[in-house]
């Protein structure tokens, strides 16, 4: 499939004072919603890849929201400002203006949040295939978090995001052909995508990876190798198109 691009706008800001993203990031420089937004992106990867055994997905997706309600109620006036200015990239077509919106839209507090539209806005950025956006949407279907469980589309969406080496895409990916709920089991793909996940030291990657392996037989242990080569030459063929 080809990967789309997604869109990126550029809007002059007037913020000039140090502020915080919405994952508590501080930013000392002159503030620009594009590079706020990609900002929020990389700490949030950098983040997941931490090697703490620990540090659960939901665990972190608090610490995000606390953040976000704290930097709300301490900036105020700057995040209506700033959520005006995303508002309108978002309806431009900007992709990680969509999923910034989102965020604010899912995590903020009383009038601010607004679930129903966030899971719009990020529909919008995951059909432009932007890493982030697909991921968290995933999960949303994966948990059934507003949106009923389909863990159907939930793949799909960790898929795109895991042919980008988001490694916390890869880790869910990864679990979900491993399922403990009496469904058969894909130890193939599952050995495939948690050894591309541990690569990145996700946490808990490498144990489960052992767990798939466990499953394998020796033959297909060489399939599921040749799948992971496979995966990561398509990873780095999509890399290349970005660039």
């Amino acid at each position: 499939m080809q990967q789309k691009k997604h869109r990126r706008g550029k809007l002059p800001s007037r913020f000039t004072r140090p502020c915080f993203i919405p994952v508590g990031f501080p930013v000392h420089r002159r503030f620009s919603p594009m590079k706020h937004t990609m900002d929020s992106l990389l700490f949030i990867k950098a983040w997941f890849t931490i090697p703490v055994r620990q540090r659960s997905v939901w665990g972190v997706l608090l610490f995000f929201a606390l953040a976000c309600l704290w930097s709300m109620h301490a900036f105020s006036s700057d995040l209506d400002e700033y959520t005006r200015e995303i508002r309108e990239l978002a309806q431009a077509g900007d992709a990680e203006a969509q999923f910034a919106l989102a965020q604010f839209l899912d995590l903020g507090n009383g009038p601010a949040q607004n679930r129903e539209e966030a899971i719009i806005w990020l529909r919008k950025a995951a059909d432009q295939h932007l890493a982030a956006a697909c991921y968290t949407l995933g999960l949303k279907y994966e948990f059934g978090a507003t949106v009923s469980k389909d863990r159907q589309l939930a793949a799909a969406l960790y898929r795109r995001a895991a042919l980008q080496d988001l490694p916390m895409a890869q880790y869910r990916l990864g679990l979900l052909h491993l399922p403990d709920d009496g469904q058969t089991p894909e130890p193939i793909p599952a050995f495939a995508w948690l050894s591309l996940a541990a690569e990145h030291g996700y946490p808990d990657a490498a144990e489960n990876r052992v767990r798939a392996a466990g499953l394998l037989s020796p033959e297909e242990r060489t399939q599921a190798e040749e799948m992971r080569e496979a995966l990561r030459r398509q990873i780095e063929r999509q890399r290349q198109r970005q660039r």
